[in-house]
């Protein structure tokens, strides 16, 4: 006689149901189970696919797909949490030190880039406070004399003196002037004059961002604020800010500090002559001075003034 029939009679059921034990039947599989044990004690957490294998085979199957690991224990089956424990991967890292040097590399650019943008687009609508040529003078104990005027309290023979004298085109350029830096290099291979072919926005760049001195990493440098300066301002705030950072003597910084310095009074009330003369010194500020000027500082202030009528007339100021 089989253990089913051991466990009595059947309850009876309608025709077309399942065939199996009843919800709040006090006999069922348990029961029968408990009966072919041979009386043993009943565990709850006691399964018989336990005892076959532990994991089943369609869970191995996707941990396997999922690339977790299976471990398994004899005493699983006393815990059903711990039936199975999965642990990732751990990955393999495919790339040396190589790679981590130009990670690190690419990250100190992209964040020099962000720096940069953000000091340019600040330096738009704020006043720089100082440069490293103004720092420069105050190591050495020379001290520092600047006061800002913006571009519509100064002269306008200003504005117009310093660019016939630095930068002619400085209307009609995006911040490079190649025919003018052609000119400043034919010049010097033959053995004239050196001159340099810097514009007033590249001259912008390198005092209120950079460093004096040359070298190529500086030059480097000096072409990205250019870039950045044409980018950003208008030409009007890139000569405004260059007449209040350049230098006018020493430890003299701007045309109005060198208005009260030569002058005696302010770059609101500039003639002709003395703007020319101001613009004569900024090529040389700490060799040439703008009061009783002799030699060639003389003759250069007389050359510029003469040729701020001409330029204004043939449109070279239209961006002020």
């Amino acid at each position: 006689m089989s253990d089913i029939d051991d466990a009595g009679p059947r309850p009876q059921t309608r025709p077309g149901r399942a065939k199996g034990p009843q919800i709040g039947s006090s006999r069922g599989h348990g029961d029968a189970s408990d009966h072919r044990a041979g009386g043993e004690e009943k565990n709850p957490f006691h399964f018989r696919s336990i005892r076959r294998r532990t994991t089943p085979r369609k869970t191995q199957n996707a941990l396997a797909a999922s690339g977790a690991q299976i471990v398994t224990s004899p005493s699983s089956a006393a815990r059903p949490d711990q039936m199975f424990r999965t642990r990732p991967a751990r990955p393999r890292s495919a790339h040396g030190t190589p790679f981590r040097i130009g990670r690190l590399l690419l990250r100190l650019l992209l964040g020099f880039v962000l720096l940069s943008l953000v000091w340019v687009a600040l330096y738009r609508i704020v006043p720089p406070p100082v440069t490293a040529t103004m720092l420069g003078d105050l190591f050495t104990g020379r001290g520092i004399d600047k006061k800002w005027m913006s571009l519509d309290r100064m002269d306008p023979d200003m504005p117009r003196a310093a660019i016939a004298a630095e930068d002619g085109n400085f209307c009609r350029h995006n911040g490079f002037d190649v025919s003018a830096i052609e000119q400043a290099m034919r010049a010097n291979l033959e053995g004239r004059r050196l001159r340099g072919g810097s514009t007033i926005s590249q001259q912008v760049a390198k005092n209120a961002f950079l460093w004096q001195g040359g070298g190529f990493f500086r030059k480097g440098l000096e072409a990205w604020f250019t870039v950045l300066v044409e980018a950003m301002w208008p030409k009007r705030r890139i000569i405004e800010v260059y007449l209040n950072i350049a230098e006018t003597g020493i430890g003299t910084y701007g045309a109005n500090a060198g208005a009260l310095r030569y002058f005696h009074h302010d770059a609101s009330r500039l003639s002709p002559i003395e703007a020319s003369r101001i613009a004569a010194v900024l090529p040389l500020p700490k060799k040439r001075g703008a009061i009783a000027p002799t030699g060639f500082t003389r003759r250069y202030g007389g050359n510029i003034q003469r040729r701020i009528p001409k330029m204004q007339r043939a449109g070279f100021y239209a961006c002020l």
